[in-house]
């Protein structure tokens, strides 16, 4: 057996149970989350916890995290924006963000879709879960947003570009192919359109 490999893993793990990464403390004594022990053991590396601080800076960002968008249609037209920052900058997709604590994401949506165009809509349906996951040139994960994608129809409004869009404008379905676009907007799209015509609300 490869012996000095176990003794590095139960290192780690006594490590893990003895040290705990949110601080709390109960009779002067500091115990480790299960989240913690459970990232130790899916690690691919082994390593060697030195201080609190590498607790901190080595688990301060968890993935995947919640996210939300919503294809809005007015008639035959989508509402669509321009992302004015982050990894998209310059993209067009459908307005949508992350979702706050206790917020249901069909909530979020409604919420996004206000906050970035001024459009008030009517959320109707899931379309479908999308993963947007990115790697670095090591093939380390960098983030994983795990959305949620809606689809409804405009309620009133017209679209003025805000918080983290750079435009925003009703287009054509068919206009769509003319955008550089985020992956994959097209096609929900196209299903959007498809809910909803068949719930009779385009």
């Amino acid at each position: 057996p490869d012996i000095p490999g176990l003794w590095s893993v139960s290192v780690n793990i006594w490590i893990g149970i003895t040290l705990r990464r949110r601080r709390l403390t109960r009779a002067g004594n500091q115990f480790v989350s299960w989240p913690f022990i459970a990232s130790l053991r899916a690690s691919k590396n082994r390593f060697f916890v030195t201080s609190n601080s590498d607790l901190d800076s080595d688990f301060s960002e968890h993935w995947p995290k919640a996210a939300t968008s919503a294809a809005i249609f007015r008639g035959q037209e989508i509402l669509i924006v321009k992302r004015g920052k982050g990894r998209m900058q310059g993209l067009w997709s459908f307005p949508g963000g992350h979702i706050k604590p206790g917020e249901t994401a069909r909530a979020a949506a409604t919420r996004e879709v206000r906050e970035e165009t001024g459009v008030v809509a009517d959320i109707k349906s899931l379309v479908d879960v999308h993963d947007a996951i990115f790697f670095n040139d090591n093939k380390e994960l960098r983030a994983h947003y795990t959305i949620s994608v809606y689809c409804g129809v405009w309620l009133s409004g017209e679209p003025v570009a805000a918080s983290d869009a750079s435009a925003a404008h009703f287009v054509l379905l068919t206009d769509l192919k003319s955008y550089q676009l985020t992956h994959g907007i097209e096609n929900y799209a196209r299903r959007a359109a498809k809910i909803l015509h068949s719930l009779g609300d385009i």
